[in-house]
């Protein structure tokens, strides 16, 4: 098949009402149809968003450097079925994903009766492709706040990580209960004293492995990196300043030491290595520095809270007075937290829920194109700016600013 004829026949499928009318048993039979693809790799699972994006995206690195081959799988892009897949930390290419929908499509045809959804067929899609390049490791971003626990998979996963930047209520938490019932071996947790932690250990098996949060020291930070101790061990480094990026760090080296005590060979040269060279976290990206021009995909008042306190350490209080922000018109309540705010680039409709916002002025654009040519005018100004929402977001709004050499 052809792209252009691959994507018409993805976007062929009725996209559901919510994901939370995801029929597993559906999604199930198609990856039992397709060749039992959800079967023999070791799976990771953690929930989607900001803190689950650079933890997977760091972890792939990992695997990646130790010689495994890896795939991700993840939902922040909405269900665009190639964008939703990455092979050793690349997005799949288009033979693949054209072999992969011609597959699908063969064997959805030879079961008419089976009505299957986008979101199922998009997922099915993505083990295929993982399994066609032979992948040791898959590592699934879940849609926990939306119910949908990847749980299609047969076997049980190798480990669950709760990034718990955040504590969680009882609804995100039971996507994670459901997958460690099921026999998960190890539970990876950024914080043992919150009530998640409490919770999983009440649903989990006798001898199931629960790591142990260990001491953390930076030892130097800057706009672009960030090395840091953790445990008895120092060397580590990572290529964002974000409190968060530091938090999801953590998680990938426990993660790594419960892949070592499972019996996988990690070496701690390729946990070092993995983590300085994992790109695209998505959350505090500096663009530039002078003007500092910041890519953040905090979206929540405990994303922004973090990030105000990366950009003081970083950059200084200074660089808080009069900074331009940049973000989707429908997530600018969290905003209240900057005191002041030279100026709104809002990306959508109107919002009339503005009135905790104290900004000078409020330009509004359309998409992601014009708000980059906003942006740029902001560079060549010289002005603090911050573009902060979803990763999706962060991460598109970068790419519409790549032709820009500062």
């Amino acid at each position: 098949m052809k792209y252009v004829n691959s994507l018409k026949y993805m976007n062929s499928f009725e996209p559901l009402a919510a994901l939370s009318d995801i029929s597993l048993s559906r999604t199930a039979s198609l990856c039992e149809l397709l060749g039992r693809v959800n079967i023999n790799i070791k799976s990771i699972f953690l929930p989607s968003g900001t803190a689950g994006y650079m933890t997977s995206v760091m972890l792939e690195s990992v695997i990646k450097h130790e010689g495994y081959r890896v795939g991700r799988i993840t939902s922040e892009f909405g269900f665009d079925c190639r964008k939703m897949v990455y092979i050793d930390g690349a997005q799949a290419n288009i033979e693949d994903f054209n072999r992969a929908v011609a597959e699908l499509k063969a064997k959805v045809i030879s079961v008419a009766d089976q009505k299957f959804s986008k979101e199922e067929a998009a997922f099915a899609l993505s083990l295929l492709i993982c399994r066609m390049n032979d992948c040791r490791y898959i590592i699934l971003e879940g849609m926990s706040t939306e119910s949908f626990d990847l749980a299609s998979l047969c076997a049980p996963y190798d480990i669950v990580i709760v990034p718990e930047i955040k504590n969680v209520d009882d609804t995100d938490l039971s996507v994670v209960c459901r997958a460690i019932s099921r026999g998960t071996r190890a539970i990876v947790s950024a914080n043992q004293r919150l009530t998640v932690y409490n919770r999983l250990s009440g649903v989990s098996r006798t001898g199931i492995n629960l790591t142990a949060k260990q001491s953390f020291a930076v030892k130097n930070t800057s706009s672009i990196r960030l090395d840091f101790a953790y445990g008895n061990r120092d060397g580590y480094s990572i290529k964002t300043p974000s409190v968060i990026g530091r938090e999801c760090a953590m998680l990938v080296i426990d993660a790594a030491q419960a892949m070592r005590r499972d019996g996988v060979k990690v070496q701690w040269a390729n946990i070092e290595s993995g983590l300085a060279g994992a790109m695209n976290m998505g959350a505090c990206d500096t663009f530039s520095v002078s003007p500092i021009m910041l890519f953040d995909s905090a979206s929540d008042e405990h994303g922004i809270a973090m990030l105000i306190s990366t950009i003081d350490e970083v950059f200084g209080k200074a660089s808080l007075e009069n900074i331009s922000i940049c973000a989707p018109a429908d997530a600018v309540e969290v905003l209240s937290q900057f005191k002041t705010v030279d100026t709104l680039i809002l990306v959508g409709e109107n919002e009339s829920r503005l009135s905790k916002v104290c900004a000078q002025s409020m330009i509004y654009c359309k998409d992601l194109k014009s708000a980059a040519k906003q942006l740029k005018s902001n560079i060549k100004n010289g002005k603090n700016t911050v573009a902060l929402g979803s990763v999706a977001f962060a991460l598109g709004l970068k790419e519409e600013l790549s032709d820009i050499t500062i």
